[in-house]
């Protein structure tokens, strides 16, 4: 994976949700749930909560564009239970 510089933590889980939508698009995947622990994210991909920051703005709107055709469920999960987010944090579970 290659290195994107330097972000928030909000621009970090913006671009992992793109990022898992054009992977499952491009492998023909059109209907899946995709699990996220943030939800500011979560409620904001859904568009139950307003996005406030013009860089977040960007990223929900090259989700939605990336998300066209698709019919993906987007879920919370508390961080805890957030595996690939353990590992890839620890490297380990």
């Amino acid at each position: 994976m290659k290195n994107l510089g330097h972000g928030t933590n909000n621009v970090a889980e913006w671009s992992g949700l793109i990022w898992a939508t054009v992977w499952a698009k491009d492998n023909g995947i059109l209907k899946c749930t995709i699990l996220g622990d943030s939800k500011l994210v979560i409620c904001q991909a859904l568009r139950q909560w307003k996005i406030n920051k013009p860089e977040l703005a960007a990223l929900a709107e090259q989700y939605w564009i990336v998300a066209q055709g698709m019919e993906i469920e987007l879920r919370h999960v508390r961080r805890e239970f957030n595996l690939a987010g353990i590992f890839l944090e620890h490297g380990t579970l």
